[in-house]
């Protein structure tokens, strides 16, 4: 049996809480005001999720679509981003409809 979750808050490292609101992902910072990281014309956004170090901000919707989105620039990103890219291969995304 596969459960669809939805991720719309995800608070990283770097202390940015990245959130997830229909058609927008926003990005908020304490005392800063919301920063709109990306939008979607058709359909919605459904899941996002930081790296452990806070960098990488990966986005989902409800195409089956990801976006992984450097954010603060680390120094072996290329690095890291392959490894993410590997772990999402191997994952199983499952939807009941």
């Amino acid at each position: 049996m596969c459960v669809a979750v939805l991720n719309l808050l995800d608070w990283g490292p770097s202390n940015y809480l990245a959130a997830a609101l229909n058609k927008s992902v926003y990005l908020y910072k304490t005392g800063d005001n919301p920063i709109e990281l990306t939008n979607i014309t058709n359909g919605y956004y459904s899941a996002v999720k930081w790296d452990y170090k806070g960098e990488i901000l990966i986005i989902g919707n409800n195409s089956s679509l990801i976006q992984v989105r450097i954010i603060l620039k680390p120094t072996n990103y290329r690095k890291r981003l392959e490894f993410i890219l590997l772990q999402f291969h191997e994952m199983v995304i499952c939807v009941n409809v």
